[in-house]
């Protein structure tokens, strides 16, 4: 039992100091120690782990299901806390896949179950589900769960660590709501917050907001500051290390090349086709359709009617296979009026009209 514990553990250390693979050797270790002695909560903290591990190196559908089975196990325990924590970790991966109906699902019963065993970890789970409204087009929910953070006990307990959630959900909203000025204006703060925590999921908070703060920038049209900002050392670094992030840097320096005369990136097409090459054995993204919907979009304009072809089809295939997954009439079109995503597919259809 101490054996697998002390493995369990060193692995642990070992994945705070950013080694991975290291870490996984030591509960690769641990996991078959624990075989031999059938000790179940073990068992269920090292499959938590590598849920956190695959979910670091973005492999999703394997960090779901180590979450699941450990879910599963912390449930047969009776370990509420822990299986709360499951239940929220395994939201956030669902909606980091797009499966949004899923991921709020979980992540409401992590809040009923967290609720009052730990606020904290609570408001790790409230978090997560304003993220989800963002994506689905929910902004009156997304409100919501704002004025939780403004009125809750959130106010007075971790106060820096919810006030910067709260900040990045009130961004969120805003750019939603296309207050792009705004946008930019509310990141800086809370940008040096995240940049500047230990942790992973810190960084990962950080690229977003950062990456947020890029989009806002190309929709003002201020495309000089946009690729100076990419081409800043620590992100292209950042970038390098994250499939995602890297693909996402691309799509943006594509659509700065698109749009700006004096840019001197390569032509649009490659930094699209690079992006799309860098997230191909990803799971279906939201920047999965926008790139193929940038590629249909540039061959059309080149007459390459083939090629458009190729990548409207696709373009409006993800749209309509993420927007199935929703149950919900009415989250599904919220979803679908969107950030452009019916706009997209009414625009590759006009288009298609005119071959």
């Amino acid at each position: 039992y101490y054996v697998a514990l002390t493995e369990m553990n060193i692995g642990n250390i070992i994945y705070l100091k950013g080694n991975l693979d290291e870490a996984e050797k030591h509960w690769h270790n641990s996991f078959k120690t624990n075989e031999k002695i059938g000790n179940l909560l073990n068992e269920a903290n090292i499959l938590f782990n590598y849920g956190e591990y695959y979910f670091d190196i973005q492999a999703f559908e394997k960090s779901a299901e180590q979450y699941q089975r450990a879910e599963n196990i912390f449930s047969s325990l009776g370990n509420n806390l822990k299986r709360g924590l499951a239940l929220t970790h395994l939201g956030e991966v669902y909606l980091n896949i797009c499966e949004y109906e899923l991921a709020l699902k979980n992540l409401e019963h992590a809040k009923n179950i967290l609720e009052n065993i730990n606020k904290e970890k609570h408001g790790i789970a409230v978090f997560l589900s304003g993220q989800c409204y963002f994506y689905t087009g929910d902004i009156k929910n997304l409100e919501t769960i704002i004025n939780i953070y403004e009125n809750s006990q959130y106010r007075n307990d971790f106060a820096e660590e919810h006030k910067n959630n709260k900040t990045f959900l009130r961004i969120l909203s805003l750019y939603y709501q296309k207050k792009f000025f705004a946008v930019i204006q509310e990141t800086d703060g809370v940008i040096s917050y995240y940049k500047n925590q230990a942790g992973r999921k810190s960084l990962l908070y950080f690229a977003k907001l950062y990456l947020l703060h890029i989009r806002s920038l190309i929709h003002l049209e201020k495309y000089d500051d946009a690729a100076a900002q990419l081409s800043e050392t620590h992100i292209v670094k950042m970038c390098n290390n994250n499939l995602v992030m890297g693909a996402e840097r691309e799509y943006l320096l594509g659509l700065i090349s698109e749009n700006n005369d004096k840019s001197k990136q390569n032509s649009e097409a490659g930094h699209f086709t690079k992006a799309l090459k860098l997230i191909e054995n990803q799971h279906i993204l939201e920047l999965t359709w926008e790139i193929n919907y940038a590629l249909a979009k540039f061959y059309f304009d080149r007459s390459d009617y083939k090629k458009f072809s190729e990548y409207a089809l696709i373009t409006k295939s993800l749209i309509n296979f993420i927007a199935s997954k929703i149950s919900s009439k009415t989250i599904r079109t919220k979803y679908l009026n969107s950030f452009g995503r019916m706009s997209a597919i009414e625009t590759l259809e006009k288009y298609e009209k005119l071959i």
